[in-house]
């Protein structure tokens, strides 16, 4: 072999050595560049053009980059829940409970409001229970004067707080002073007659001798405006040759007892005294409302509900569609949101005392006590009924 060709082979060999120091070498300069890219699995193919002194030489490299995960924020801690609001004993000294009628599910009621107030909250409220009616209560309420805490007519209460706008209109300006603190039970608007009574329905009340209630009461009220809905106004009564004689329960307990009335009204619970002690004389029945009748109420005040007169409510009776509406419990707005919070609570949790006192009460369950209000909750009611779940 030459000399010529030993310097070309020897020249060749260093070439080639230096190529492979040089590939390793920025090898693994790629390879580090790419496993220091972003998290992002996927293949990558970079061509590089590398000359060593001599020839040019392409190289392909490959290099699978595994992703580096990305750090998982902290979680922003929640706020701390708001602490129930308190009562300071001694924050007030007075209080009125305003009822219904004598001998009612809410006149019966009321000292058992009075009795929890001063039990679990302060035994030094001067409490005071009064009768009253689903009209009259909310009005004092309003007033402010010698009312605190009252039962409810929610259509009464809804009617008032829209002032001139309410239907039935009951007041020129807006009773806005009111808040709600729950629902007991629904009531029946319920027009009853001796059961061999010729009146089988409400426009066979033309010329006859009925008691509508108590004007006030919220039994009046539905009285006035199912037979308007019917097309029958009080003086059509008197011009047919009846009479229309206003009055308490016991005034019409008496006049039908007498043979002084036809038929009688009352709205509430069931059974309720009135019916019972008119049934221990005779049979009774309790005159239907058809549908599309309630259906106009409804509109009229939302308050108005469809509900059913179960058979044998009272002696003779049999079922019948009526009229009805939700009866609670309401405040003034003023009144300290810790007083009225540690009320709710423990009416709630003694709810059993009301039912001692009137099977009616049993209805004052979890998907009852929110039901129908048509006015704000208490912020105090409020606050409970979220904390034990009940309002979301």
């Amino acid at each position: 072999m030459s000399s010529e060709k030993k310097v070309d082979r020897r020249a060749y060999l260093k070439y080639i050595g230096s190529f492979i120091i040089g590939a390793v070498i920025f090898g693994g300069s790629i390879a580090a560049y790419y496993a220091s890219l972003p998290a992002a699995k996927e293949v990558i193919t970079k061509t590089i053009t590398t000359t060593i002194s001599g020839p040019t030489i392409t190289q392909t490299v490959t290099v699978t980059a595994t992703p580096t995960p990305s750090p998982t924020p902290s979680p922003t801690p929640s706020p701390a829940p708001k602490p129930p609001p308190t009562y300071v004993p001694g924050e007030i000294k007075y209080i009125t409970i305003l009822t219904g009628g004598v001998g009612g599910a809410w006149h019966m009621a009321g000292p058992v409001v009075a009795k929890i107030i001063n039990e679990f909250i302060d035994p030094n409220i001067s409490c005071k229970v009064l009768p009253g009616g689903g009209v009259e209560n909310a009005i004092a309420l309003q007033k402010g004067v010698d009312a605190d805490l009252a039962w409810a007519s929610w259509v009464a209460s809804g009617s008032l707080w829209k002032g001139k706008e309410g239907k039935p209109k009951l007041a020129d300006e807006p009773h806005n002073k009111l808040r709600a603190i729950c629902t007991f039970y629904p009531a029946r608007w319920q027009m009853l007659v001796w059961a061999d009574s010729p009146i089988r329905k409400i426009p066979d009340l033309l010329g006859k001798r009925i008691n509508p209630g108590r004007p006030g009461f919220i039994g009046e009220l539905t009285s006035r405006l199912v037979l308007e809905t019917y097309g029958i106004t009080y003086d059509d009564i008197k011009k047919a040759g009846g009479s229309v004689t206003f009055g308490d329960y016991p005034d019409a307990v008496a006049g039908m007892k007498d043979g002084l009335l036809d038929a009688f009204a009352i709205m509430g619970s069931i059974p309720m005294a009135p019916g019972i002690e008119v049934a221990a004389k005779a049979p009774i029945r309790c005159l239907p409302v058809d549908p599309e009748i309630i259906d106009k109420l409804n509109k009229l005040n939302p308050g108005y509900i469809p509900i059913i007169m179960p058979k044998d409510t009272y002696r003779g009776v049999e079922e019948v569609l009526t009229v009805g509406e939700y009866y609670g419990f309401q405040c003034r707005a003023d009144l300290p949101e810790g007083f009225i919070y540690r009320l709710t609570k423990h009416l709630w949790e003694n709810r059993e005392r009301l039912v001692a006192i009137s099977p009616i009460y049993k209805l004052f369950q979890p998907d009852m006590v929110l039901k129908g209000i048509p006015i704000p909750l208490h912020p105090g009611a409020e606050y409970y009924w979220r904390e034990i779940g009940l309002l979301k």
